[in-house]
């Protein structure tokens, strides 16, 4: 199927839309852009056919997906980051007695990249994390759904150091850390928001107020994603709003290594190079955690990058459908074949 594609045009082949062969539980039928994709059972499937016969993927936003689960137009959502459910339309769900509304830790994070060319000195760096009130956002603008983070790892990951507190809001010791640092608290600080996340846009007038509390001149602007994510490719930006989605894996290397392909706030410490090339060598459990518990707390000390909350993510089904997303959206359609759901044909 593949030998006569060049790799370069392999993203744009009718094999990545039309795929004419499977080796899972379900084969293609139809895929209509922006809308839905249509998939069958394959009879075939090595650990037999799957009890629902056809299977409808839709493509929708927040607000309608809250509507179809109202008018029974859908049994269940993806979570993970793809089937996000709007906070503020939680609270309708729940009061839905036909659906189950199951609230999961994440591994989605939202982080105020700093460029480090820019806050060079550890104490201004730290100044900024201590003047922004992140418990503020997890509690006005995700009502209390999420936690505010002091690492790279949030409560569902077996790697997170439990003995590390997040870096408390405390304005006054922000004041001190300034007074500390040699930074020019007149330069403009330009705060760079990609638009499309509504609670990130608001937040970002949160963190705009609070490092103004402070002192520090800053200037908000925003842009679409693409255009966001050249700027930081270029570290055209002093401080900037971006989400990511990590794994139960804890190297983060490509994002926060001197190497890394998306450090896109010049991260640069030799001792963390060090302890992340560490953490990928080592080979059990107990030798990583070590290594990542260090990670963390230089993290924390250096604070190259200050993270801000991980939202939870719920997982919404219809009682008549027995499977689902599971607590972690990555292998939630591992056993989609044993799925059932009554009255489907």
């Amino acid at each position: 199927v593949l030998k006569d594609i060049p790799k370069k045009e392999l993203a744009n082949a009718d094999f990545v839309t039309q795929p004419t062969v499977t080796s899972g539980s379900y084969k293609f039928v139809d895929y209509a852009k922006d809308d839905h994709l249509e998939l069958v059972a394959n009879e075939e499937y090595y650990k037999g056919a799957p009890e629902i016969k056809q299977l409808f993927i839709r493509i929708m936003n927040g607000t309608n997906l809250v509507t179809e689960f109202q008018s029974g137009g859908i049994q269940a959502n993806a979570g993970g980051g793809i089937g996000v459910v709007p906070i503020q339309d939680v609270a309708i769900l729940k009061e839905i007695d036909e659906l189950t509304v199951d609230t999961n830790p994440s591994y989605s994070e939202q982080f105020a990249l700093l460029n480090n060319d820019v806050f060079a000195d550890t104490s201004i760096r730290q100044a900024i994390a201590h003047a922004i009130n992140r418990q503020q956002i997890v509690d006005s603008l995700l009502k209390g759904e999420g936690e505010v983070l002091e690492s790279a790892y949030t409560s569902a990951s077996p790697y997170k150091n439990e003995d590390l507190k997040p870096t408390p809001y405390d304005p006054e010791k922000a004041k001190a850390f300034i007074a500390e640092s040699d930074f020019d608290m007149s330069q403009e600080i330009r705060l760079v928001v990609p638009i499309g996340n509504k609670v990130r846009e608001q937040y970002a007038n949160l963190i705009e107020q609070d490092l103004k509390a402070v002192g520090f001149n800053v200037v908000q602007t925003t842009y679409d994603f693409p255009t966001t994510l050249e700027l930081a490719q270029k570290g055209e930006y002093d401080l900037m709003l971006m989400g990511y989605a990590f794994t139960v894996d804890p190297d983060v290397s490509t994002y926060f290594a001197s190497h890394g392909a998306s450090n896109y706030s010049s991260y640069n410490d030799p001792e963390s190079d060090a302890l992340l090339e560490a953490g990928k060598k080592a080979t059990t459990f107990e030798e990583r955690q070590e290594i990542y518990n260090e990670f963390q707390v230089l993290w924390q000390k250096e604070m190259y990058v200050l993270p801000l909350y991980s939202d939870s993510q719920f997982a919404v089904k219809r009682n008549e459908l027995t499977g689902g997303a599971k607590e972690f959206w990555a292998g939630s359609l591992s056993d989609i074949s044993e799925w059932t759901l009554s009255g489907a044909q």
